[in-house]
């Protein structure tokens, strides 16, 4: 839910000379804000900064009037986009393949200090599982009427792995 804040001098008046107040001020459910003097350029504009912050930040909290759990989206929200960072993150992994594992696919690889790299075939599992954990969370999302999904996240669901790394 968009606040707006309600810049009506007719209202409850208080007068502010820094960022800090008239963003109080804004946040309340009771306040209309007046901004007067030598402080009203500087006022505005860091509130209107903050204020821009929050509605970004509210981008991941706000869920449907009918949803039981609005804070319940935001965190799974959250969740949805680090699972799509996370894929994107291993896609690029796979596509570089600096450590070659597709050279010999099922092949564990380990380093010279022993400690385990892995295999292709494990990044590709590895992949599909996270791909099966998001599409559980966008499921969950649906079910709980959070809205629609970050941007991103129906793709990445269904991205099928690299099948070999760039040439």
């Amino acid at each position: 839910m968009v606040k707006a804040i309600p810049f009506v001098p007719a209202i409850g008046e208080a007068v502010v000379a820094g960022g800090a107040a008239l963003w109080a001020a804004a946040t309340s459910t009771t306040s209309a804000v007046v901004i007067s003097g030598a402080a009203t350029g500087a006022a505005v504009g860091i509130a209107a900064n903050q204020y821009a912050k929050s509605q970004a930040q509210s981008t991941l909290t706000t869920a449907n009037p009918g949803n039981p759990c609005p804070s319940c989206c935001g965190e799974l929200r959250k969740q949805i986009y680090d699972q799509v960072e996370e894929l994107k993150q291993r896609f690029e992994d796979m596509r570089v393949d600096s450590e070659g594992l597709f050279s010999d696919p099922s092949r564990v690889f380990f380093r010279a200090d022993g400690s385990k790299i892995g295999s292709w075939d494990g990044h590709v599992k590895q992949f599909q599982d996270k791909q099966k954990r998001l599409k559980k969370m966008l499921k969950q999302h649906l079910d709980d009427d959070c809205g629609d999904a970050p941007g991103g996240a129906e793709s990445w669901a269904n991205t099928k792995p690299p099948s070999s790394p760039r040439q």
